[in-house]
């Protein structure tokens, strides 16, 4: 399909004004995978993964929809995407998934504005770190309100409230089923030298409970948490052709049921983007962050992270874009009731490479390239992976 759309004369269809309220969209992407449940070298796929073949061809077609709706100072949008996924060797993992997501931007005079969004989203639970290898379908539901009050031109008060239950299809991932409730507020002041630059000092508190307990040899592992965290969010636009954003904070986080899990200490994410010209750029990133990860071993990671991305429009309709990452991952939180073991240390690297190609304004074509590798001081954690996408999107 995508060799017949570069090779056709003018399109069928009628290209999409990006200025219509009502926008439909088509995607197909055909991925192939050489390692598709993360296996390490030695692993033998028919005993870990109930069949003879490692890797894949993965093909997703999806449909969308998107609603923009202006109206005075408000404004409606609705984004939603609906696909239908397919595995060459293993058809017991083809599924159903897409999105859905409902805004409103509304604004109330000159000192009040914000956001209330909710959404839907459902697709197939990845394979790294999980041990298993059937098809689980993790669905997630969100809600948020965000609420800006600006008591003076440059300054702003904010309040957000987030939602979050998470849930998972297969019974023996079910222990990660999650409801999450985060509330934060902060003060933050505007720029009015640098255009869109500000500067912000929020508290966020968060309480997430996992209605289904992990069972261990022994007993039952309450997941639950709370976290509580103070962050100083920055952006910084110095000219047109930079700007740094991120933020750094100190994060606690206290699990009721073992005091070995807990964490407490500095956190961050950094962006610099530099754009040369208007055909260059580059983007470079270091972060410090907490991820879910629960088992025998640990009950989330540490992730410390650095990567570097450029990107370069050749012509008008070719672009070229690459990502390099390392990330060093840190398995905490031990809940096992036998202590003393090793801590797990990984590293990971992953190499991207997408060059894309705009045949018409509403058209475009893309083929990526990706490649990754974990080390890992505990046995059998060791994978490489390389996968190729190949992917054609339409809007009309």
């Amino acid at each position: 399909m995508l060799v017949c759309a570069l090779s056709s004369g003018g399109p069928a269809w009628g290209a999409a004004d990006p200025t219509d309220i009502f926008q439909p969209n088509f995607t197909e992407t055909l991925s192939y995978d050489d390692n598709l449940f993360r296996l390490t070298d030695n692993a033998n796929p028919i005993v870990t993964a109930n069949t003879g073949k490692r890797w894949d061809i993965i093909n997703r077609v999806a449909a969308g929809l998107k609603i923009e709706y202006p109206w005075k100072r408000q404004s409606l949008i609705f984004d939603g995407n609906l696909g239908y996924q397919s595995y060459a060797n293993h058809g017991y993992l083809d599924n159903v998934n897409g999105f859905a997501n409902g805004k409103w931007k509304w604004q109330l005079g000159n000192d009040w504005d914000g956001l209330m969004s909710y959404g839907y989203q459902r697709a197939i639970g990845g394979f790294t770190n999980t041990g298993f290898f059937g098809k689980d379908m993790i669905s997630n539901y969100t809600a948020l309100f965000d609420i800006n009050y600006w008591f003076n031109p440059s300054w702003r008060i904010n309040g957000q409230y987030l939602w979050l239950d998470s849930q998972h299809s297969a019974e023996q991932r079910q222990f990660l089923d999650l409801v999450a409730n985060t509330g934060s507020g902060g003060i933050y002041y505007q720029s009015s030298v640098f255009k869109d630059s500000y500067l912000g000092l929020r508290y966020r508190h968060s309480d997430g409970f996992q209605p289904h307990r992990q069972v261990d040899a022994l007993t039952l592992i309450d997941n639950s948490y709370t976290d509580d965290e103070v962050v100083l969010d920055s952006l910084w636009k110095p000219s047109g052709k930079s700007q740094l954003q991120g933020n750094i904070g100190w994060l606690r986080r206290t699990q009721p049921d073992f005091p070995q899990r807990d964490f407490q200490g500095a956190t961050w994410r950094l962006d610099y983007l530099w754009t040369p010209t208007h055909l260059t750029q580059l983007e470079l990133t270091t972060y410090r962050q907490l991820r879910s990860f629960q088992d025998l071993t640990a009950s989330y990671i540490v992730v410390d992270g650095v990567s570097f991305a450029p990107g370069w429009s050749a012509t008008e309709k070719i672009s070229l874009h690459a990502r390099l990452t390392w990330e060093s991952w840190s398995y905490q939180g031990n809940p096992s009731t036998v202590f003393g073991g090793k801590t797990r240390e990984d590293n990971f690297w992953s190499e991207q490479l997408v060059a894309s190609y705009q045949f018409i304004r509403n058209a475009e074509a893309s083929l990526t390239y990706q490649a990754a590798q974990r080390t890992s001081n505990y046995p059998n954690q060791s994978f490489q992976d390389n996968m190729v996408f190949a992917s054609l999107s339409l809007k009309f």
